[in-house]
């Protein structure tokens, strides 16, 4: 969706435009505004979303303003056009009186080609400076697909001003009605009146009327009304707007014809830079209506007492320059489009903190500029928009938003879920958020699979700036699913960094420190969208919050346990593991299931898919198995654990942020010194086993090779004699560490004793020749 606009509030179109259209699915968005627009919304620090979430492109005119109130709705089979007086403001789309024409291809085809030629006009028309070119072809083109094989009769058109007057095009419809009769005329802002009395003139009128608005006009810097030829002009009131206290920021001109009825509305001021040529960049519809012969009723008015003093922003003037920025890689390419000397000059950052130097540029004669800035885009992806500042040695100065290019086709790439996995970067989300990026994942794991095959930190590939922890879409044709399902990868370059460092800020959003979700912050899915307010107890408050957070719950044990099965987990464990200690947090999950959880991750996680960076993470998670220094079966599985992630017992407990995750308060450092010394003091039953190999290997028993005895009984007898070697020894059979089987008789164990070889490595074949079965180890 592409909008024009005048004025521009970033915290309006974010907090209405950009949640209702875009979060809903109505893809990607850029405003093209005037610079004098841009220039004031820069101040807004609420906004966050430009250059990143959204585009916006400042539009330079010479000798005028960019001024059009146009908006662009298409989608795969439709298209919508909206042109109207209302500026992309709080009060342009709700606090004033406007006028808007929506429009659809069903009756509005000419409409819907004349703005395709606007918008192709725009990208070589000589008095207007931007770089939304290519924008501007894919709206045309768009626009141009919607109307195909569409009936025209030419009833509604959409006039501009780019090569051709307001009041050339004006006249020349009214005279394809016959002539006009009548002239009435509603506008906010007018100057002395000499264009409106050449139009009344080359209409062949002698009076004209003007609607006098009873709420007032919109504050500006232009008169509220006339001053030439006021005995010609006859105030009156619209009956359809007689009640209405809303300010005036509506502009429509009626011209009553002698076979029909012209009605202009739109962005047209009645002002010679609106009007006249060569002046303002303005965009209205004209409906004509061939068979109407009678026009809006009125009554008589008094004119509005005169406000020529009256100023706001809604038509402020640029004091400051204003620049277009784009972020490539680490190159960020400017463009001034005000004045501006040429020559060199210095690059600031504005951020919250305050300005930062980014050091030296040149500006060539055009006002363009190219510097690095290696750490620009990181920024993009956690604090939002980028504004840059370049002044002059002359003291001239401009600024602007970054455009980064990276982050908004990752963004389009990712499409409707965008906004959600933005919302889990910034730490924003909501239950529903998360049980929609969860859902999200599930039906296509290969999102996060990276272009080496690892996932999550485990690729062998070249190390960046970023983490160690990056990880990139697959760059494979076909991606099986997890229900088994074949489907295209998403259609990016291999080793495309945008998203590369996409799902690196997702990863690093899973393992930051955060507490359980401190309140609902949106409706239900099948809660009605609209402004309606609900009045809820606190049961059915808390009956809400039970089932979002059972549904986030759902959608991540589904995803989870996918994640796990054993041909997925050496990829996708690691992953897990973090969204698992996510989802723990932020659901506030009882201590009890949060350990449960712990273990069915750790249990299968591989080895192999552990960096180095992560070990003390999953290591001090671990130690949560543990509960009680007493148990030793427990501190037995915890060694175990760690040792087969290759993790040395150390001196000192491994500690990680992560921990609270799961365990909340955290466990005193007195109880985890204790958990960690009975971790240490215990030897693991592969440990006991290798221990009594290497003996047996030696020909003589040692102080540890006998503490099989405590856990193998039965078969501490025979492994003791062995040590005096001969028929002792062959009655111990070595096998692996999965067997089922006598490997002398080929039979079967009982499975009785299959369990005790899995649990201590030592067992019996009791059903054929009474032999131990030892697990080989390093006997080999």
């Amino acid at each position: 969706m592409t909008f024009t606009t005048y004025a521009l509030s970033l915290a309006f179109f974010e907090s209405v435009v950009l949640e209702g259209l875009v979060r809903g699915g109505g893809g990607d968005a850029q405003i093209l505004a005037d610079v004098a627009g841009v220039s004031a919304c820069l101040g807004e620090h609420g906004a966050r979303g430009a250059g990143r979430e959204y585009q916006v492109e400042p539009v330079a005119v010479r000798h005028g303003v960019f001024h059009p109130k146009i908006g662009v709705l298409q989608g795969d089979d439709d298209a919508h056009l909206l042109v109207g007086s209302g500026n992309l403001t709080f009060a342009g789309w709700g606090g004033n009186f406007e006028m808007l024409e929506h429009l659809h291809p069903t009756f509005a085809a000419t409409a819907f080609l004349d703005a395709a030629g606007f918008f192709e006009r725009m990208t070589s028309h000589e008095r207007l400076r931007h770089g939304a070119q290519d924008r501007c072809l894919e709206v045309a083109r768009s626009l141009r697909r919607a109307v195909v094989g569409r009936s025209q009769d030419g009833a509604i058109r959409v006039l501009h001003s780019l090569d051709q007057s307001l009041v050339d095009q004006i006249v020349g419809l009214a005279e394809e009605l016959g002539g006009a009769r009548g002239l009435l005329i509603a506008s906010p802002y007018w100057d002395s009146g000499a264009v409106v009395r050449q139009l009344r003139d080359r209409l062949g009128l002698k009076v004209f009327s003007a609607h006098a608005h009873p709420g007032g006009t919109a504050r500006g810097s232009a008169a509220n009304w006339p001053t030439l030829d006021l005995d010609r002009l006859q105030p009156v009131c619209l009956d359809f707007a007689a009640e209405d206290s809303r300010r005036l920021h509506a502009k429509a001109f009626e011209i009553v014809c002698r076979r029909g009825r012209l009605l202009v509305t739109g962005s047209a001021n009645a002002t010679q830079a609106a009007l006249g040529a060569g002046g303002n960049v303005e965009a209205c519809v004209a409906r004509l209506q061939r068979q109407r012969q009678v026009g809006w009723t009125t009554q008589p008015s008094e004119p509005p007492t005169p406000n020529n003093d009256d100023h706001d922003d809604t038509e402020a003037q640029v004091t400051l320059g204003v620049l277009r920025a784009v972020l490539e890689g680490d190159l960020v390419q400017g463009w001034v489009l005000t004045s501006i000397s040429a020559g060199p000059a210095s690059l600031v950052q504005l951020t919250s903190h305050g300005p930062v130097s980014l050091g030296a540029v040149d500006l060539d004669v055009d006002g363009r500029f190219a510097f690095s800035a290696p750490t620009l885009e990181m920024q993009a992806w956690n604090v939002g928009r980028l504004i840059l500042r370049v002044e002059g040695e002359d003291g001239r100065a401009a600024q602007g938003f970054v455009s980064v290019a990276a982050v908004a086709k990752a963004l389009r790439q990712a499409g409707a879920i965008a906004p959600r996995l933005l919302a889990l970067i910034s730490g924003t989300e909501t239950p529903a958020d998360v049980a929609a990026i969860l859902d999200w994942l599930h039906e296509n794991p290969g999102r996060l699979v990276d272009a080496n095959g690892g996932f999550g930190g485990a690729s062998a590939g070249p190390s960046t700036a970023y983490s160690e922890a990056m990880v990139v879409v697959a760059d494979l044709e076909e991606v099986v699913t997890l229900d088994g399902r074949v489907t295209t990868a998403p259609d990016l370059a291999p080793g495309h960094h945008g998203w590369r460092r996409f799902i690196d800020q997702i990863l690093r959003a899973l393992r930051a420190p955060r507490g359980p979700f401190a309140d609902l912050d949106g409706p239900d899915d099948d809660t009605p969208d609209d402004d309606t307010p609900i009045e809820e107890d606190a049961a059915e408050r808390e009956r809400r919050r039970a089932a979002q957070i059972a549904r986030t719950y759902d959608a991540m044990e589904a995803l989870v346990h996918g994640l796990l099965a054993p041909e997925r987990v050496e990829r996708f464990g690691l992953i897990a593991f973090d969204i698992v200690a996510y989802i723990c947090a932020r659901l506030d999950l009882p201590e009890h299931r949060a350990v449960e959880w712990v273990a069915k991750v750790v249990g299968v996680l591989h080895a192999s898919a552990l960096p180095a960076s992560r070990l003390q993470d999953v290591a001090a998670c671990c130690l949560l198995l543990l509960q009680d220094p007493s148990d030793i079966s427990g501190a037995r599985r915890v060694r175990a654990t760690l040792h087969r992630f290759g993790l040395e017992i150390q001196a000192e407990p491994p500690r990680s942020d992560m921990e609270a995750s799961f365990v909340r308060p955290a466990r005193p450092t007195q109880t985890v010194e204790a958990l960690w010394r009975r971790v240490q003091d215990v030897r693991t039953h592969e440990e006991m086993v290798a221990d009594y190999v290497a003996a047996l290997r030696s020909g003589a028993p040692t102080s540890t090779s006998g503490a099989l005895e405590d856990y193998a009984p039965d078969e501490w007898p025979t492994l003791k004699r062995a040590f005096d070697g001969g028929r002792y020894r062959d009655q111990i059979l070595f096998v692996g560490r999965n067997a089922q089987i006598c490997p002398r008789c080929q039979m079967a164990l009982p499975s009785v004793e299959v369990q005790k070889f899995r649990s201590h490595l030592v067992a019996t074949a009791a059903n054929c020749c009474g032999r131990v079965v030892l697990f080989k180890g390093g006997a080999q």
